[in-house]
């Protein structure tokens, strides 16, 4: 009887305690940026920067790599002071990058163990719109994957000169409610 005891009890901390601990754990963030000048006029370097982490006892292989990005109209402003901004909408819009490529970043991961990867392209100016990034990717560890996704967005990338940003300093329609900002 006592041995049952101890095996049931020994099963049950397995179970509730380590068991766990020893799922795929997988942390990944995502974060898009750019150079203004590229490598032709009315061009620049769009940059997603990706870094994925292991963050469980038990290591895994990352086996394939889908990137997509699509372009959308800038969100329009609601009749009240915020509204919502839906990142799943943007995904359709018009698709401008997709790679699906397995060896992108196959790699194997320890506990632990971190990696960072920059994934670049060229763009042609364009009137401002938003655009969103994301990477799916799967990690897999004794025959079960895991599914994990990151994205990013911007509404500046690659814009024309005569659609470039607000700088500060600059006098603004006196319909616009953005206060003015005197220029350092």
């Amino acid at each position: 009887m006592a041995l049952t005891v101890a095996a049931y009890w020994a099963y049950t901390r397995f179970q509730i305690g380590e068991r766990p601990s020893l799922e795929t754990r997988v942390d990944i963030t995502s974060n898009l940026r750019w150079e203004d000048r590229g490598p032709a006029p009315d061009t620049c370097y769009v940059f997603f920067d990706i870094e994925l982490r292991n963050q469980g006892k038990s290591s895994f292989d990352i086996e394939k790599v889908h990137i997509q990005a699509w372009r959308n109209d800038l969100p329009r402003p609601g009749a009240g002071v915020a509204q919502y901004i839906n990142m799943d909408e943007f995904e359709h819009g018009q698709k401008v990058i997709d790679n699906s490529d397995p060896g992108l970043l196959a790699m194997h991961f320890a506990p632990g163990e971190r990696a960072w990867r920059t994934f670049s392209w060229v763009f042609r100016a364009e009137p401002p719109g938003a655009y969103l990034f994301r990477i799916d990717s799967d990690a897999a560890h004794e025959g079960k994957m895991t599914h994990i996704s990151a994205r990013s967005w911007s509404q500046h990338i690659c814009t024309t000169t005569e659609y470039s940003p607000i700088k500060r300093g600059t006098k603004l329609p006196a319909r616009s409610r953005v206060p003015d900002v005197p220029a350092r």
